[in-house]
Order: structure tokens, then sequence, then C-alpha cells
């Protein structure tokens, strides 16, 4: 953004390429305010997508793209309100489940969050105020992103923002560290049929994507209990005439992987990024992803592979490879599930010369 100019332009651009006409006294009226607007005043802004998905956001572009549309709602007819707010009571916490509590502030926003959770339910409330205005969210469901991320969902049962309706699915978005980072993320339009559909499909760019998250400025909060498994080790053993290492570092939930298993065999490395389980007995993991990283010969960036470690003493391990020849699979699980039954068991598993890979009891799917 190199001059105010160029920051009309583009904010003028993007209004009009979008499906709702403003009036060009409106358009006016928000460039007007440019000047004034702090670069780096955060704001809940609109996050276009066939949903018409919204999260607060931290940065000039979406502060400036947000004072334009808060005022072209004034000019527009107001939409019908989804759901009815509904009252919400403390949270009565189970004999297993542990307080999810705490109060931070990020980006602008108080958070005040008072819910109990035993790692796979969740009740209780999410208080809070943007730019002196008060939301509350009833908290029904959580999703375990990665090893330090968690989503707590539920209904907007109060909104702060003109164009996200009360009764709308909303998250709070936290991630563990020092300090703990945190976003809201609102599905302004309820096309959810429950909580679960909802923050199962909250995509990943929601917490990856360029500054959807930001750091707490003061405060944290108590996480619920995570069911992360770690899968982690390295080990050495005979590839051909060569050896080969591979070394692993993830975290499972589910059939879901995240993390890197990097494989050396001679002068050549490559890494798979982790995506994707499957347990394929009581003994034996299959964990894919697709190459990342490569300087090995035949290891395409692109490619799906796939580590198999079978356990015992020692462990044994296999390499996967997806055939180049045939149609790519139609992602990581379908690749993994693909791989047929008669390989893993007769595919010539090698012993481990060194080391080992921490595998679960169970990764589930």
């Amino acid at each position: 953004m190199n001059s105010e100019r160029d920051t009309n332009r583009i904010v003028r651009s993007w209004l009009e390429a979008g499906s709702t006409g403003i009036p060009d006294r409106v358009l006016d009226a928000v460039l007007s305010e440019l000047p004034s607007t702090p670069q780096r005043r955060s704001m809940w802004s609109p996050w276009r997508s066939q949903t018409m998905n919204a999260f607060i956001k931290i940065g000039a572009v979406a502060a400036v793209v947000l004072l334009a549309v808060v005022v072209g709602t004034r000019f527009l007819p107001s939409d019908s309100g989804i759901g009815v707010p509904t009252e919400t009571s403390s949270p009565v916490p189970s004999p297993s489940a542990i307080p999810v509590r705490g109060q931070f502030t990020f980006a602008g926003t108080s958070v005040d969050v008072n819910a109990s959770s035993d790692g796979s339910t969740l009740s209780g409330t999410v208080t809070g105020s943007y730019d002196g205005r008060p939301f509350s969210i009833e908290l029904q469901c959580l999703r375990q992103f990665d090893g330090q991320t968690w989503m707590l969902a539920g209904v907007l049962t109060k909104s702060a923002v003109p164009n996200q309706a009360d009764g709308s699915w909303a998250a709070v978005i936290v991630r563990d560290g020092s300090p703990q980072q945190a976003g809201i993320y609102v599905q302004a339009q309820a096309t959810a049929k429950d909580c679960e559909e909802f923050v199962r499909e909250i995509p990943d760019s929601a917490v990856e994507g360029f500054e959807m998250i930001a750091p707490m400025d003061e405060g944290r909060i108590t996480l619920p209990p995570s069911g992360a498994n770690p899968i982690s080790g390295r080990v050495t053993f005979p590839l051909g005439d060569q050896s080969a290492t591979v070394d692993v570092d993830a975290s499972a939930i589910d059939s879901s992987l995240t993390g890197t298993a990097t494989v050396a065999v001679g002068p050549g490395r490559f890494t798979i990024g982790l995506e994707c389980s499957r347990m394929f007995d009581d003994t034996t993991w299959i964990l894919g992803g697709e190459v990342i990283q490569s300087t090995s010969e035949g290891q395409t960036v692109g490619a799906r592979s796939a580590v198999i470690a079978r356990d015992g003493s020692p462990q044994q391990v296999i390499l996967w490879f997806e055939d180049p020849s045939s149609p790519a699979a139609a992602g990581c699980p379908a690749f993994v599930n693909a791989i047929p039954d008669e390989e893993v068991v007769n595919g010539g598993f090698v012993p481990v010369d060194e080391g080992e890979i921490s595998l679960p009891a169970s990764l589930g799917g």
C-alpha cells in the first residue's frame, strides 16, 4: 500500500467487483475515512466465500474493507435474522470434565470463556466486546485442529457486527503457545445443520491463512485436554545396498496427521508433509502425505508417499510411493486407503537396525 491513491483504488475495485452494488456516495464516504483508519486496527471483517464466512482478521486492507461494508449496509435492505437468540446458562461439568476458562484480549477484542470439556464434548459460554459492542456465543461442540489448536464452537447468541445475525454459527479458535493466539470465525449464514457439522467444515485456512489468528495482548485460557497422539522417532534400516533413515515428527487426531517424515537414502533426501493415517491392523500404521521437499532423484514435490510402520522388536518399515503412471488419488485418505492389503501383508517389511518410532495404540479411522 504505497499511497493513499493506491489504497482508494484497491478498495473501490474490491467493492465494485462484489455482487452487491453500493452507491457512489457510500464509496466516497468510505474513502474519505481512510486517512483516519489506523494501520494496525483489527476488524471483524467479511471474508468472501460461497458460504459467506467471516473472521476477525488483522491488517490494513481488511480494516478498510470492513469499514466499506459496514457503511454500505446502511443503504441496503437488511437481511432477516437467522435463528433466535437463546438464553445461556453456566456449564455443568461432567465428572470427567475440566474447566475451559480464561479471559484475554486480542486485536481490540476482549473475550471471556467460561466452559467445561472432557476433550470430546463442550458446554459453556463465551462473552466479550468488540469495538465497545458486546457479543456472546453459547458453546456446544469443539474440534482439536492439531496438537496445539482448538476450535470452541456454538451459536452466536448476540452479535457485535451488523452483518452477522444472531443465530449464526461461530467459533473461538485458540492456538496454545506463549503468548496464545486467537481468532473468531463466523458462518454468517447458518447453513450447517448442527454444531458438529459447522466446526468440522471450518477450513484449514481459518487457522493457517495469513493473519487469521493473532497473538493475545494479555491473558490466556485453559484449553481442553488434548486428544492428540504424538508420533515421533528416528529409525535406520537397510534399503538395497544403501542405508535409509526415516525421521518422523508428527501428531495424530483420529485419522488426521500433522507433521513431517523426512527420508534420507544415500545422498538424497525428501520430506513428506503428513496429512492422514490408516491403522491397518493392531500393530501396523500407514502414515501418508505429500512430498513437500526433495533432493532425491525420482521423488518429486507433490507426489504421494507413505511410511508404513509395523510395531514389534525390532520395528519394521516399508516406504510406499504412488504409481506415477496411475491416476492420482483424490486426496490423502483416498491414497492410503487404496494401498492394497496384500502389499502391506506381503510387502517385504525391513527390520530396523536402530531406533524406534513411537506409535499410539490407536489412531482411529
